[in-house]
């Protein structure tokens, strides 16, 4: 943080800082639950499918454990989602398979558009109250001289010499 003293770095810096503690981190929060969320109600959904389609055939279910639910949905975040959709779709239950396509649409809408949305609408946020207070090394000056005025006074009968007044009460002990 030895860049924030600079008038024309520290902006950036702070804004940086703020961004990464604060905006990613509200980010990683809510990505998070909507993210567990979602990939425990497709492992309910590829199980109800992997049970259907075993007795049949001897298919590997893809979201074999919550863990792999997790990692596979967030992969779909990335842009991923082929070997999802095409298991979804060879569901032998249909009410899963409809349930999973409506949730995978849910999904997506949610995650992949809004919450990087607002991602982005954190940072702007953020870029915007930073950018406001960044010219507040102009405003400072000009407050030191309100101030400077504020509590001087002239000196003798020249009026462009001023002091500070200092009243300070003290005892003389004898």
């Amino acid at each position: 943080m030895t860049f924030r003293a600079l008038k024309f770095i520290g902006p950036f810096v702070l804004m940086i800082y703020t961004i990464l503690s604060r905006d990613l981190s509200r980010f990683i929060l809510i990505y998070s639950i909507f993210l567990i969320g979602f990939s425990q109600s497709f492992y309910v959904i590829f199980n109800a499918c992997a049970r259907a389609h075993s007795k049949k055939t001897g298919n590997v279910n893809i979201l074999d454990t919550p863990f792999e639910a997790i990692m596979r949905l967030f992969i779909m975040t990335i842009g991923e989602f082929t070997i999802f959709y095409r298991s979804l779709n060879a569901c032998e239950e249909k009410l899963m398979q409809v349930i999973g396509k409506f949730l995978f649409i849910i999904f997506e809408l949610f995650v992949s558009i809004m919450q990087f949305n607002l991602l982005i609408a954190m940072m702007t946020r953020t870029y915007d109250t930073i950018s406001r207070t960044s010219m507040e090394w102009k405003r400072q000056p000009k407050t030191r001289l309100i101030a400077l005025l504020k509590y001087s006074r002239p000196i003798g009968t020249d009026k462009t010499k001023r002091s500070f007044v200092v009243a300070k009460k003290t005892t003389v002990s004898c």
